[in-house]
């Protein structure tokens, strides 16, 4: 009872802020801000993909759900990093509190890309609540619409999957570039 309540606020949520977005697709080389989601497990992962966007000059905010208080280390990239920790939660622990709600509304810039592969019902409320012009990820029970998303076929880590959409997303710049 629980679960269905949460994925229909979470879909009424997000076709609330669909309506108010306006959606567009960015060329990989014009973008200057990305919004991360990722968990604290993942963030080993993501070193080089995040160096990598760096190197690109793309400013990096990182919003980490950190529900186990370990403490994250400076050397990540980015311009801001959005902790949530366990109490930063509400509703049973599943839902973001208003500040860090007010705070990523804030940060956010024109391309959110979610890279959990499990579905994180916080991270997917914040995604939802996201007025990004352009929203990346993959394809989860019907609970995220993301403008460029993926269907894995298999188990994908963190880092295989920001691959391949940073590599979809580089195409369809390149497709673009050669019209």
């Amino acid at each position: 009872m629980f679960s269905y309540l949460l994925k229909r606020q979470i879909i009424r949520q997000q076709s609330r802020s669909s309506s108010k977005r306006k959606k567009r697709l960015y060329n990989f080389s014009e973008v200057k801000t990305v919004t991360i989601l990722a968990e604290v497990n993942q963030l080993g992962d993501l070193k080089p993909v995040m160096r990598e966007l760096i190197s690109d000059g793309i400013r990096t905010t990182l919003v980490v759900l950190n529900v186990q208080g370990i403490e994250i280390e400076e050397e990540y990239p980015v311009v801001s990093v959005i902790n949530i920790r366990a109490d930063d939660l509400i509703f049973r622990k599943l839902f973001p509190g208003k500040s860090i709600i007010k705070r990523f509304i804030s940060l956010q810039g024109p391309v959110l890309c979610d890279l959990t592969v499990n579905i994180v019902y916080p991270l997917l409320f914040l995604a939802s609540l996201s007025r990004a012009s352009m929203k990346l990820g993959i394809k989860k029970n019907g609970l995220t619409s993301y403008d460029l998303m993926l269907q894995p076929t298999q188990e994908l880590s963190s880092a295989i999957l920001a691959k391949n959409l940073f590599f979809y997303w580089r195409s369809i710049d390149i497709k673009n570039n050669n019209s």
